[in-house]
Order: structure tokens, then sequence, then C-alpha cells
């Protein structure tokens, strides 16, 4: 679609009596954009001064704020200067980003629920329609903020009270108890890559290897290997 034809040489004239570009587009008939645009080209600035925007504009302003627009684009529509719309906006108590403010507190909570159900990064991604990088990335600033807990975290466990005093008995012997064979998996590649793996079943298993695989930048071949090791323990 083209673009509308404008008279500058009638815009300018009605620009020199002090007409606001939605007065010029009234008078020309065209969309405020298309003033706006030709005033820009023009290199003539804006003649609607703050106190002109009445109630009408500060409706709309409310209106395309809350619909996630920027100041600049509610100042193109309605032919005013972003400073107008910006100090008109701040006078009726209006935000500029509150949609999106309310959108990253919405991720940030879903990111944080589905990483304490134990998902995996590739899963929380999936569900979110984000990418793997962006997953991990929000996690590491979580962790930052103390809403997940560390990686490394391990349970607190609870002060016991001194049991009551009781004859000495001769002590058993001690039977050494056998090593989880997954220890030195947890080891080298991380608790987190274990438990990953640990809940991939047979149905799918390549696909959702590889994609632990890329997660954690680890060869398919080692994770492989992991799983392997994991299901025959």
């Amino acid at each position: 679609m083209g673009q509308a034809i404008v008279n500058r040489d009638r815009l300018r004239l009605l620009h020199a009596r002090g007409r606001s570009d939605r007065e010029i587009a009234e008078a020309l008939g065209v969309a405020v954009n298309t003033v706006w645009r030709n005033r820009r080209a023009m290199k003539l600035a804006a003649n609607t001064p703050t106190d002109r925007l009445g109630t009408s504009d500060i409706d709309l302003i409310r209106q395309r704020a809350g619909e996630g627009c920027t100041s600049a684009a509610v100042a193109r529509e309605i032919g005013a200067t972003e400073s107008a719309v910006v100090s008109a906006a701040s006078r009726a108590g209006i935000k500029f980003g509150a949609k999106r403010r309310e959108e990253i507190r919405r991720r940030a909570e879903a990111i944080v629920a589905k990483t304490r159900a134990g998902c995996t990064q590739s899963e929380i991604a999936q569900a979110l329609g984000i990418s793997v990088a962006t997953v991990r990335n929000w996690q590491v600033r979580l962790r930052k903020r103390g809403a997940l807990p560390p990686l490394d975290a391990t349970p607190r466990v609870a002060a016991v009270p001194d049991a009551p005093r009781v004859a000495a008995v001769p002590p058993k012997p001690v039977v050494q108890a056998e090593p989880d064979p997954l220890d030195h998996l947890r080891a080298r590649f991380g608790v987190e890559v274990v438990q990953a793996v640990a809940r991939i079943g047979r149905k799918g298993s390549y696909r959702r290897l590889s994609e632990v695989a890329a997660t954690h930048a680890l060869p398919i071949r080692s994770v492989e290997g992991i799983w392997h090791r994991v299901r025959a323990s």
C-alpha cells in the first residue's frame, strides 16, 4: 500500500499558524502519522505543547500503554511529541512497559516452579517457547536473587538433641556400605546431568539424550554411556 500524498506547501502554512499534527491531518484529510512523517522530513518542530493533550488523548495513552506500546509510538499516533506524551502519562499515573514487566514476572515464576519440579532446561524451554540458553541465563539470575537454590546446595539436617546415657555395650563390627556406583558419574559430569539422564526412559531416548548433550555441551556418546550405567544400577 502506497503512502498518502500530502500538499507540503499547505502543511507548512498550517504549521506556521500553530496548528497541531492532528489539526493539520484533519484539514488535509490524511492520517496523523502521515503529517508527523512529512513534518519531520521538512524539519519542522511539533506545535503541540504538553497542555494541549486533552482527556481523549490521556485515555488513548492509557489504553496504548496497557497494550504494551512505547511512548514514541503513542506520540506518533496522537500527533504529539514524545516528551508531551511522557509528561502527560506521568501526571496521570500511567506507566509504559507495565505489560512487559508483568510478562517478565510470570516467566520468572514459571521457570522457578518448573525447575523446582525437576524439569530439565530443555523441557522448560519447550513449555515456555524460549531457547535453552535463555532458560539457563534465567536460572543463573534467579539463583543470584535467591529464588532458586545453588546447584551445590544440600538439605540441612535438623540438630538432634542428646540422647540419655545408657550403659556401654560392645561395639558392633562396622560394615562398610557399598559405594553408590553413580557417585563417580555425578563427580565427573555433575548432579544435574545425571538427574536429567535418569528421568529418560526407552521411548524417544535418543532424542532426549541429544537434548541433554546439547544443553550441557557434552558428547552424545558420553551421555549415552551415563544413561546405560544409570539403567544398569
